[in-house]
């Protein structure tokens, strides 16, 4: 009896000393590897509760420790979004446990997370059930300390991606003296493909298709996608890419970004707007750069058309002309009035000088020298200023007075006869005036109504200004802007692979990579879809322009009737004091 009760101590004994060796290299790995500062979850449910108090009594961090048989909130989702887990420790003794614990948690888990699973009573025989269980639940990072079949304390973990294999959750043990056990696992895909969906919308994406397989992915989105598939040595799996009615945040759809929460694709391209459902329901990558909305209305209309051929006498010669006429007339006037020689010439100054103005051949004579020099001066004053103004007409001629600028939106507003945009935007002019007017749009709609409003349309539209600039409407854009917020990439909740891509973009806005994707896209729009030089297009003159000669030669003869009638009146009155 003696003799058992000493094996079973002894065998006791063994066990604990085995236990508290890995609980010691559970405790030295969490101390390099986790940051102090960050909380770290503690996470057992049938392990003994001595093996997690060695844990905390040595891990130098910040803990949340969580007993999942005594934790009654435990199954309540609201419980699980209070803790973040992005460091775990989990003391498991057998793989339904490790499962259960992300199952759970994976309902309100976003981003990856780093975990630390302690195995005190499984050897390595096991370790390709919590490996599987790892890779089916996105988790990526993660160290099993366990031991061998020589009862050796070891740490593992695995590669997904190989020569030649794709999806290996296969063990593999890590130097225990290793300074740093959480590798970069997704530098590296080896033509293991990525499952992406594509979202056509020029400029950011275009698709070719080849028999209802697409042949080519461009535009800014997707050549950046296509530059980080040939970084990643990857490929990528379309699994949807035909119209999916809009780019919304529903999660409930059979598309777009529905296959990013259902875990039907990894990547959505392009992101576009930024809704809150997306925050909340997906990773975004890098912010490799911005989208700026603004509010679009038609070009200002020409006003004052018939003014034009008036405006070349509304200068600063116009005066001096007139000043110039006055001191002739009154010169010649006083030279013929006070003059000592006999000057029989008639005395209609001002017509003469009028004539000579207009152009009119004029005869005049004079015995004064002065006078004479006078009228020669005129006349030379005339051909110069009837140059001067006919360069001015024409001119003129070309240019055109357009409608008052618009600033802000209320101005905007209440100039056009409709309002309208994505549904998304909407969301800004909340209880105001603009919401009542506001006409939502399918973002595939929206070059179709600024092609409208380019036609002439009196629409005013929220709309992308790189997409307005791609397209080349005739159209006003609005000092005032809606919202200017940052384009990313959208990658599914959970997805090991996202912080290694978001580090990518990173790296190639940085080298400038993204800003000449952005550059060779634009020479191509201006070599397809406009001019690279300026230039003027001449319009013919229309009749409208010359309302104003008529109007003028109306007035003129209205006050011509009247003078008529005026020298009609004044000369009987003469006649009759005569007689």
């Amino acid at each position: 009896m003696r003799i058992l009760v000493s094996i079973l101590f002894i065998y006791k004994f063994i066990n604990i000393l085995e236990c508290t060796v890995t609980i010691n290299k559970a405790v030295s790995v969490a101390n390099k590897v986790f940051t102090y500062h960050y909380k770290t979850a503690v996470v057992w449910w049938t392990c003994d509760v001595s093996d997690v108090n060695k844990f905390l009594y040595q891990f130098k961090g910040t803990v949340l420790t969580v007993s999942i048989d005594n934790h009654a909130n435990f199954n309540d989702i609201h419980f699980h979004k209070k803790i973040t887990y992005t460091q775990t420790i989990f003391f498991a003794k057998n793989p339904y446990e490790f499962d259960y614990f992300l199952e759970k948690i994976n309902n309100v888990r976003i981003i990856p997370i780093n975990v630390i699973l302690v195995l005190n009573n499984e050897n390595d025989t096991n370790l390709t059930m919590y490996t599987k269980i790892a890779w089916e639940k996105d988790v990526s990072d993660i160290l099993i300390v366990s031991n061998n079949s020589s009862n050796k304390v070891v740490v593992s973990s695995y590669k997904p991606y190989g020569d030649g294999v794709c999806g290996d959750y296969t063990p593999m043990h890590l130097n225990t003296e290793s300074k740093q056990f959480f590798m970069r696992k997704y530098t590296n895909f080896y033509k293991c493909p990525i499952r992406v969906t594509l979202l056509e919308y020029k400029p950011y994406v275009s698709l070719q298709f080849e028999n209802d397989t697409v042949t080519s992915v461009t535009g800014l989105e997707g050549n950046l996608l296509m530059l980080l598939l040939i970084v990643l040595n990857s490929t990528a799996d379309i699994v949807s890419c035909r119209d999916h009615g809009g780019f919304s945040g529903t999660i409930n759809g059979t598309m777009g970004f529905s296959d990013l929460y259902h875990n039907r694709a990894d990547l959505m391209v392009p992101a576009l707007i930024m809704l809150v459902n997306r925050y909340l329901y997906s990773q975004i990558s890098y912010a490799h750069d911005s989208m700026n909305i603004v509010w679009c209305m038609p070009t200002r209309r020409e006003i004052y058309e018939w003014a034009k051929v008036i405006l070349p006498f509304f200068n600063i010669l116009t005066p001096f002309i007139i000043a110039s006429f006055l001191i002739m007339h009154a010169t010649i006037r006083i030279v013929k009035k006070y003059a000592l020689l006999q000057d029989n010439s008639k005395n209609d100054v001002a017509f003469r000088l009028l004539g000579i103005f207009m152009g009119q051949d004029t005869t005049y004579m004079s015995r004064y020298w002065l006078v004479n020099s006078l009228f020669v001066c005129w006349i030379w004053l005339c051909m110069i200023i009837r140059i001067s103004y006919q360069g001015n007409l024409v001119d003129g001629l070309q240019k055109t007075i357009l409608e008052p600028r618009l600033s802000t939106l209320n101005e905007a507003v209440d100039a056009v006869d409709q309002v309208g945009g994505m549904r998304v935007f909407v969301d800004f002019y909340r209880n105001t005036t603009l919401e009542k007017k506001y006409v939502q749009f399918l973002v595939k709609d929206v070059p179709n109504e600024l092609q409208k409003v380019g036609d002439g349309e009196r629409n005013l539209i929220a709309a992308d200004k790189i997409l307005v600039e791609f397209y080349r409407y005739k159209l006003e854009i609005l000092d005032e802007p809606v919202m200017t917020t940052p384009i990313c990439i959208h990658m599914r909740p959970r997805w090991p692979a996202a912080p290694e891509i978001s580090q990518l973009i990173a790296r190639v806005v940085e080298a400038g990579l993204y800003t000449k994707i952005m550059r060779n896209d634009y020479s191509t729009w201006m070599i397809l879809y406009g001019n690279l030089t300026e230039t003027y297009e001449f319009k013919p003159i229309k009749f409208k322009t010359f309302h104003s000669c008529f109007y003028g030669l109306i007035i003129m003869y209205v006050i011509s009737s009247l003078m008529f009638v005026g020298e009609i009146c004044w000369n009987r009155y003469k006649k009759r004091e005569k007689y």
